[in-house]
Formats: structure tokens, C-alpha cells, sequence
């Protein structure tokens, strides 16, 4: 019988435990703006999402999602957001070539071209709040 951290803890469906007894598993959020961009090409396409104006992209915190969107899926986009965005880890992911490497995604990035480089998207910095 193993103990402590040798022991690899299951639970009931079988998953892997990450945070010991009691707790939620930790969800990692590297690529979650990814899996929402899928999500959006999937439900709407890129054509409605291209047409009109493009997408605003409210509350976009760090500007990821409008990042990978302008740039990855060519959709003209707009942050709404009270903080500037810091797209420099976004940029050093593309000139890293980070972006193109996994081919089995490939469709989702029609817009990636190592050779170009990308474009800030869109930004206003206003803040939102329901009124009293």
C-alpha cells in the first residue's frame, strides 16, 4: 500500500483526484479563450461572426479572446473593458509560432501566417455598472 503522495487518489468516475480530499479538481485555464473561440466558430461560423461590425468583447479582462480572435480567426473585434490590455504574452506566443503548431486544430486559426504580424484589437476602456 502506498502512502501519502506516492498514493494517487480516484475518484468515483474514475478521474484522477488533483487536490486531495474534499476539494474540487483544479481546472486549468491556459486555453480557455481557445475553447470558447472554438465554441463561438462552431455555433455562429465564421460569416456571422465577421459580418456587421464584428464582436464585442465585454468585461475581456486581459484581451485574449479578442486577441486570438482578431488575429487567429480574422473577426474585427472590440474590448470593453476598464483595465488597458496587456497583449504582450499574446505577441510572444505568436512570434513563438505558438499558435500554429498544433495542425489538428488548424481550422480554427485561418488567420495565422508566421511571417505577418498580428494586430491589437480594438479596445475602450469604460466601466460598466447597473444604476442605483
Amino acid at each position: 500500500k502506498l502512502q501519502g503522495s506516492q498514493r494517487v487518489a480516484l475518484e468515483d468516475n474514475g478521474r484522477r483526484r488533483n487536490r486531495g480530499d474534499n476539494k474540487r479538481n483544479r481546472v486549468l485555464k491556459q486555453s480557455r479563450s481557445f475553447v470558447f473561440r472554438r465554441f463561438l466558430h462552431d455555433t455562429f461560423g465564421l460569416d456571422l461572426l465577421r459580418s456587421g461590425s464584428g464582436v464585442i468583447d465585454v468585461a475581456g479582462g486581459k484581451g485574449e479572446l479578442s486577441f486570438e480572435l482578431q488575429n487567429l480567426s480574422e473577426v474585427p473585434t472590440t474590448t470593453l473593458d476598464p483595465r488597458i490590455a496587456n497583449l504582450r504574452q499574446f505577441y510572444s506566443k505568436w512570434d513563438r509560432g505558438f499558435y500554429g503548431r498544433n495542425t489538428f486544430w488548424a481550422e480554427y486559426s485561418p488567420g495565422f501566417r508566421a511571417d505577418r504580424k498580428p494586430v491589437a484589437p480594438a479596445e475602450a476602456r469604460i466601466f460598466l455598472e447597473k444604476p442605483l
